[in-house]
């Protein structure tokens, strides 16, 4: 079988980020408040942009965070949260670019350093990131975000035991966190352990905020596992006949037995 979980390493780490990362912005997204004044400024902000927000316009809240930062240069929290955006809009390197001056000038800025770390994980420099990530958790321990962040890092460096390790440390602390079992899943894919990933990824799953990517994580590792079928029917699942078709060519092109020689 042609299934090698090395020739999806790119795929699977799209994955982690792309629920990862996000995911990371339902726990602890908080903004840490280097002042009383700049928390009041940032409620009050918040509160004016929650249209914006409110259907997960990501494009209107970049353009709506961006304005404020343009017009507060010198708000950490605005550049924080402008950061996040922008992160999630696949932009890493212009976040980077923004809170790299407020992290020079202050590394104890829970929030900095935090969107800092991810957005330089985001962007695949990984060794800065680490250094930044780990600054984040000794600022904070608790941060499950920033451990998840931590293990991804890892897995990106093929480090899956110590990202492992991250995954289980944060689900300590929440044991039903569904973007870390769905994180610590992958990464036991990626380790090899694929009966130990499909086990993790189902428990993901049985939670009720579960999103789409769990169960298409678990069609990927059925499918890395040789059962197609099964793989097949998971990803039909509330998609377009489109989206079937080309869910089908991709598990025929990655997975398919090999035609004899």
């Amino acid at each position: 079988m042609r299934h090698n979980l090395l020739r999806l390493l790119p795929i699977l780490l799209l994955v982690i980020f792309s629920f990862g990362l996000i995911g990371c912005q339902n726990f602890n997204t908080g903004i840490a408040q280097s002042t009383k004044k700049e928390s009041a400024v940032l409620k009050i902000l918040r509160e004016r942009s929650q249209n914006n927000n409110r259907d997960s316009d990501l494009d209107s809240a970049g353009r709506y965070w961006g304005a404020e930062q343009q017009a507060n240069p010198e708000n950490a929290e605005i550049a924080v949260e402008y950061g996040r955006i922008l992160r999630l809009l696949g932009r890493p390197d212009e976040a980077v670019h923004i809170l790299l001056g407020f992290y020079e000038r202050d590394k104890k800025h829970v929030g900095v350093v935090r969107e800092l770390g991810k957005a330089l994980a985001a962007s695949d420099s990984l060794g800065k990131a680490l250094t930044v990530l780990g600054r984040a958790k000794q600022l904070d321990p608790t941060d499950i975000s920033v451990q998840s962040a931590l293990g991804i890092v890892h897995d990106k460096m093929g480090n899956h035991a110590l990202a492992q390790g991250m995954y289980r440390a944060a689900l300590v602390l929440d044991p039903k966190n569904v973007m870390l079992l769905n994180n610590l899943g992958l990464s036991f894919a990626l380790s090899g352990n694929l009966d130990i990933a499909l086990d993790t990824l189902r428990k993901a799953s049985s939670y009720e905020d579960a999103g789409p990517e769990v169960s298409q994580n678990i069609a990927l590792v059925l499918a890395a596992k040789g059962d197609l079928e099964k793989a097949g029917e998971i990803l039909k699942e509330g998609a377009t006949p489109e989206n079937i078709k080309n869910n089908r060519q991709f598990l025929e092109d990655n997975f398919a037995p090999d035609n004899p020689e």
